[in-house]
């Protein structure tokens, strides 16, 4: 507990003077009191504006927790591990439950005073009207549980990894399957409990019904229903329980991440382990059957001075290239993409992983919503035909889509904040530089690389589309395209230049910053950019009474794509400057 008490007493004082966490805090007050206004002003047409206050936070605080824990939690190790200072750490005797304890504590201590920071003008909502003790208590109870376990899965991921973004990205990737199979797992008791198998014996099926496993469901209903709905200590119980089986096996595996010092990304490093695992698993051999090693006897022969070399059988030359020499003269034709695609990406075993990653989600969505059909058809005796069928793809295309767009995204981010980094941590950007190619064509290249790898999200989500839009949705969406094109196109371009303008922006901040670090603030700036979009738009298009001229309809879409075109175009001037800096100053 000494290690424990000393690193977090370091954290704090370190984090004390960090600016981020006081602008969070001000963040938080700023929300609150926005939210308050809010309900001021709903309360001439609202019978409860206390309860849609209450709801705000509640929802506002739950994902909040939920990104900063990522944001904040995902380095807490990988930070040690960047600046190499693990060691220094480890050689003081501290051990893993200690530092893990050590480093988390202070910035858990951080979050929560953001939440007490809204305690004073929480309290007023019991003031304006339907909402109760109770209601707020378990409300701000399930915060904390998403908190803990959100808290859990990023220490997990920054245990794991090797590079602070490779971190963040694993641990947004953890907290969405967290919260898929809370859902999978509440599904599968329910639908045990409605065959009457053993559960129905433990579990009442009213009062199951009413203690939903899912937070974000037991958040829902507590918000529509109020505190009358039971069952939150069984949601709390189950989400730390798994969040302190995830802290149990994150101190468990410490060593094993962590044997030594390394220069690895987690990609190398988790290929690493993953070829080691496989070794062990193709030569695996019982102690009886494991075969004896035999002497080597090396023969002694006379050596034959009379044999000149020129008489010497010379290996023959192959004169026809073969598939192997072809491909490998392919790939030295566009070699910095191939770089790339196995550096950063992973390579064949990256593609693999992720095309296995896509098969078995789509393949799990499919027979949790075909199982419980099946079942309803053959109790109620029912044809099974191509209508079941097509309600059944209908279904699993929702899911599919929502899997393939969320990997898609995570990825995305990880390869485009190390796809500049990479090369400046490792100094090799300069190497590249002395080939005789411009700037622009090594930088397409090594575009092309890693985004060979966002294949398979990209072929899932489109297999998503295509189970869940029907020719009639393609019909409705080509009468409204036509119908105004203008709008349509003004719609098309602002979603691609502010696409490409984030992905600058995102490249921008990871030359100058850590990888989470860029996140963090490219999040910030697009969720400010975001809110003030929605405000110009209810402003233009008049969503809460009738809509604008259509001159200023047009303006909206003008102006917005102008400004994030010269938002992305200065940021792309910058970052050619700061590559061409980074090659003329060896």
């Amino acid at each position: 507990m000494q290690g424990t008490w000393a690193l977090t007493l370091r954290s704090l004082r370190q984090d004390s003077r960090l600016l981020r966490f006081h602008l969070l805090r001000l963040a938080a007050a700023v929300g609150v009191v926005l939210a308050l206004w809010a309900a001021y002003e709903s309360m001439i047409y609202r019978e409860a504006p206390g309860r849609d206050l209450l709801e705000a936070l509640g929802w506002a605080n739950f994902w909040a927790v939920t990104i900063a824990g990522v944001l904040l939690f995902a380095p807490t190790i990988t930070e040690e591990k960047e600046d190499q200072t693990l060691g220094l750490l480890r050689m003081t005797g501290i051990g893993p439950a200690s530092l893990l304890l050590g480093k988390a504590l202070p910035k858990l201590v951080q979050l929560l005073l953001v939440l007490m920071v809204q305690l004073p003008l929480v309290w007023l909502t019991l003031t304006l009207g339907g909402v109760d003790w109770p209601l707020m208590i378990n409300v701000y109870l399930l915060v904390f549980g998403q908190l803990i376990g959100v808290v859990a899965l990023s220490m997990l991921a920054s245990v794991m990894m090797r590079t602070s973004g490779g971190a963040v990205v694993v641990a947004g990737a953890l907290a969405f399957c967290w919260s898929l199979g809370s859902l999978i797992l509440e599904e599968e008791l329910r639908y045990a409990m409605n065959q009457g198998s053993v559960w129905a014996t433990m579990l009442h099926p009213a009062a199951f019904d009413a203690a939903q496993i899912a937070l974000p469901g037991k958040m829902d209903a507590l918000l529509r229903s109020g505190a009358t709905v039971p069952g939150t200590p069984l949601a709390l119980g189950v989400n730390l329980t798994g969040a302190g089986l995830l802290s149990l096996f994150c101190m468990w595996s410490f060593n094993y991440w962590n044997p030594h010092e390394s220069t690895q990304t987690e990609l190398e490093w988790v290929q690493e382990k993953w070829q080691r695992v496989w070794f062990r698993m193709t030569h695996f051999r019982l102690w009886g059957s494991l075969p004896q090693p035999t002497p080597i006897v090396i023969e002694r022969q006379p050596v034959d001075t009379n044999h000149s070399l020129s008489t010497r059988q010379m290996p023959a030359v192959e004169s026809c290239p073969t598939g192997r020499s072809r491909r490998s003269a392919r790939s030295w034709q566009s070699a910095i993409a191939w770089k790339d695609y196995f550096l950063l990406g992973g390579g064949w075993t990256g593609m693999r992983v992720r095309c296995w990653i896509t098969a078995i989600v789509s393949s799990g969505i499919f027979l949790l919503i075909l199982r419980p059909q099946l079942s309803n058809w053959v109790s109620q005796e029912g044809a099974f035909g191509w209508d079941s069928i097509q309600f059944i793809l209908h279904f699993t295309g929702e899911p599919i889509l929502t899997c393939s767009a969320w990997a898609f995204g995570l990825d995305l981010v990880y390869l485009t904040v190390n796809l500049f980094a990479y090369e400046l941590r490792r100094q090799t950007w300069e190497s590249l530089q002395l080939l005789p190619l411009p700037l622009g064509t090594i930088c397409r290249r090594k575009i092309l690389g890693a985004a060979c790898h966002l294949v398979p999200w990209v072929v899932a989500f489109l297999c998503g589309l295509a189970l869940n839009v029907t020719t009639d949705d393609l019909g409705y969406l080509w009468r409204d395209a036509t119908a105004d094109p203008l709008a349509t196109l003004g719609i098309v371009l602002q979603v691609v230049t502010q696409f490409v303008t984030a992905l600058l922006v995102l490249t921008w901040f990871s030359l100058r910053f850590n990888p989470w670090i860029a996140i963090l603030l490219t999040g910030a700036l697009y969720w400010a950019i975001g809110i003030g979009w929605i405000i110009t738009a209810l402003m233009t298009f008049g969503f809460m009474s009738s809509p604008g001229p259509y001159y200023v309809q047009v303006l909206f879409h003008v102006g917005w794509i102008g400004g994030i075109t010269l938002l992305g175009g200065g940021t792309l001037w910058s970052i050619r400057s700061k590559l061409r800096g980074e090659a003329s100053s060896v």
